[in-house]
């Protein structure tokens, strides 16, 4: 049996945590967010 990463993800093992959904024209504040690595998670931006 081959096992892959995103057999995890399919079965809801493993799930991405999300620090924030940002409007894109917070983009910079954003960055500058990773940056100082002030967030816990993916951040996510949206139009």
């Amino acid at each position: 049996m081959t096992r892959t990463p995103g057999g995890s993800f399919e079965r809801g093992a493993v799930r991405p945590v999300v620090h924030g959904v940002f409007a894109l024209e917070d983009a910079a504040a954003v960055h500058a967010l990773i940056e100082r690595r002030g967030n816990r998670g993916k951040v996510v931006l949206r139009p």
